[in-house]
């Protein structure tokens, strides 16, 4: 068999090391892809305090905790969709009042695979 056949094989099959690195993301744990330094606000913060945090940390989202418990989340399409386009005041819309909830969880122990079943089942984001 000559080389180019032997390099067509091997874009027609992947290679033992490819279906590994396959089976292990299909078994690959919530927890060794998590996010672990979560920003969270208080529900009764403004859009214009949730917007300056997201803003200073380059992130999407927050988490909204009361009492040091997650209530709810509120995201960067929160704020475009529910606050500006409607021209509203960011310093008069507070942040329970736009936030969603209840907050979708799962244990970190699952996997990967599993956890997006369930955010795609519950309308969730990944």
């Amino acid at each position: 068999m000559g080389m180019d056949k032997v390099k067509d094989l091997g874009k027609e099959y992947p290679s033992v090391l490819d279906r590994a690195y396959i089976q292990y993301k299909r078994r690959q744990k919530v927890d060794e892809i998590m996010s672990r330094n979560i920003v969270s606000i208080a529900p009764e913060s403004t859009m214009d305090e949730a917007a300056k945090i997201m803003g200073e940390r380059h992130i999407g989202s927050l988490i909204v905790t009361k009492y040091d418990t997650p209530v709810g989340i509120v995201t960067e399409r929160d704020l475009l969709s529910k606050v500006m386009a409607k021209g509203a005041n960011l310093n008069e819309v507070t942040v329970e009042t736009v936030m969603s909830y209840p907050l979708i969880t799962i244990c970190q122990t699952i996997s990967v695979k599993e956890a997006a079943q369930i955010m795609i089942k519950k309308k969730g984001r990944l």
